[in-house]
């Protein structure tokens, strides 16, 4: 302790890394070591709610985002540079000398999927990502593509202006990018990481409890069963359940997959309902090459002024993590410089 009696920086160190090793079931977590690349989402909100509980820490999934290991997560908290943030434009790596790199949310309207490519981008550009609107207690989400697109081109022209700006969008992310450049005659370049201009997303009734069930927390439930329920009493046996196998802490409450749920929903309906018009915007195609029957350049030839493919050997799931994250960043690195939009800010 120090002379105030609170914990030192070595100290919190020493308590985060047990925290972690308990909660990722690894037998060594490293000062530097990547979260995200140990664990996802679902882990990281079971780790927050232990580290509240626990350490008295103040730690939130944007101050994780942001500072994804040990050694960055405890400067962060003892600098008190906390980014509980009510607007959609989170920093994930950001200096504020750079120029930006804009992450746009896909279905979830999370943003874990970008933690890893952000850290392989951080050494050249300042990366931020535009969270959806709903996830937080008491916020209303927005229910078309378009006035996402128009709120999140908002947000950016506030945060640092949309010229130099470099767009990059996973899965229904890629519209949203689209929608932004589109909106704003940004030409590109605009990556687009195995994003359908066919929005071939599954839209059926029963998808969200489905993939929230099956995928994300892993639980052996009835879908049939919980998609008779009604919306409360569905959220609620969800969440006990996942209280019971350890997937969500009981801090949680049923409300959390209430938000959810919710936002699955809310986001499918837009991919439903968005008709992708054709733009001058350069598009970089990032393509899951492990995925069968979808069209090489996943549908956007004719919609943008240009087309470059990159395959990248991975399926939808898994190409944002590691090691297509670095291929990913080495692309977009490359595609900038012939560009000219990188470097420091003048």
């Amino acid at each position: 302790m120090n002379e105030t009696g609170e914990p030192t920086s070595d100290q919190l160190e020493a308590g985060l890394r047990r925290l972690w090793q308990r909660v990722l079931g690894v037998p060594r977590v490293g000062a530097d070591d990547n979260f995200f690349s140990l664990g996802d989402s679902l882990v990281a909100v079971r780790m927050i709610a232990a580290a509240r509980r626990e350490l008295n820490l103040p730690v939130s999934l944007e101050l994780l985002l942001e500072n994804p290991t040990v050694r960055g997560l405890v400067h962060s908290l003892r600098v008190q540079k906390s980014i509980a943030s009510t607007g959609c434009l989170i920093p994930l790596r950001a200096s504020g000398r750079l120029n930006a790199v804009y992450c746009f949310h896909a279905v979830a309207g999370t943003l874990t999927r970008y933690s890893v490519l952000a850290e392989h981008l951080s050494d050249r550009f300042d990366v931020y990502g535009l969270q959806a609107r709903g996830l937080r207690e008491g916020e209303s989400p927005q229910k078309t593509i378009e006035s996402m697109g128009a709120a999140y081109l908002e947000a950016i022209q506030a945060s640092g202006g949309i010229e130099k700006a470099v767009l990059v969008g996973y899965s229904l992310g890629g519209l949203l990018a689209y929608e932004v450049a589109r909106q704003s005659g940004h030409q590109g370049p605009l990556f687009l990481i195995d994003a359908d201009a066919g929005v071939e997303l599954q839209t059926d009734f029963g998808y969200p409890v489905r993939s929230l069930v099956r995928n994300a927390l892993r639980l052996d439930l009835d879908i049939d069963m919980l998609l008779r329920m009604t919306t409360d009493d569905r959220a609620q046996a969800i969440w006990s359940a996942a209280v019971d196998s350890g997937a969500l802490p009981q801090e949680t409450g049923p409300d959390q997959v209430h938000r959810m749920l919710r936002m699955y929903d809310v986001m499918l309906d837009a991919a439903r309902n968005y008709v992708v018009a054709p733009s001058s915007v350069d598009v970089v195609v990032l393509r899951a090459a492990a995925e069968e029957g979808l069209a090489a350049d996943l549908g956007w030839t004719g919609l943008a002024r240009t087309v470059t493919v990159h395959d990248v050997p991975a399926d939808h799931y898994h190409i944002t993590g590691e090691p297509h994250a670095a291929t990913i960043a080495d692309v977009i690195k490359t595609t900038v410089d012939r560009h000219g939009r990188t470097g420091v800010l003048t």
